[in-house]
């Protein structure tokens, strides 16, 4: 199921699909913020600044992801699991999930913040899960 941010923002509309056992992802807004200690990341912004991003040569945190645009052109974007306060940890009962035409900056009208209740593949949620595990795209 998918949502726009509106919905995605709402903790309570998010906990009822869970309980429901549907899946979902949604966006977030860039600067909803979060409970987290001092140091962590307090939104989704935050969060993916602390990924690691060396430049297309050297991605760090990030995936080759490609895009294409309702007028057929394609482009190159990267994505990550990033962990802000309690949406986090990358194995918890949520993902945040950054998308961004440049991870070096992470500009405002090309980037989204997507949070989903699939589980990572590999990870600890996968054997319990009534829904399948969900992976970033990988370029070969």
């Amino acid at each position: 199921m998918g949502a726009d941010s509106a919905y995605g923002d709402q903790d309570g509309f998010r906990s009822e699909l869970a309980e429901a056992g549907l899946p979902f992802v949604m966006a977030l807004k860039p600067r909803r913020g979060t409970w987290a200690y001092g140091p962590d990341a307090h939104t989704p912004v935050d969060a993916a600044r602390a990924l690691r991003w060396g430049g297309p040569d050297d991605p760090g945190d990030w995936h080759p992801v490609v895009r294409t645009f309702r007028d057929g052109h394609a482009e190159t974007w990267w994505a990550a699991d990033a962990t802000p306060g309690l949406v986090g940890p990358l194995d918890g009962t949520r993902r945040l999930v950054a998308a961004t035409a440049d991870p070096g900056t992470l500009p405002a009208k090309a980037t989204w913040y997507l949070v989903t209740n699939l589980p990572r593949p590999g990870g600890p949620r996968v054997a319990g899960s009534p829904t399948p595990a969900a992976d970033l795209p990988r370029s070969s």
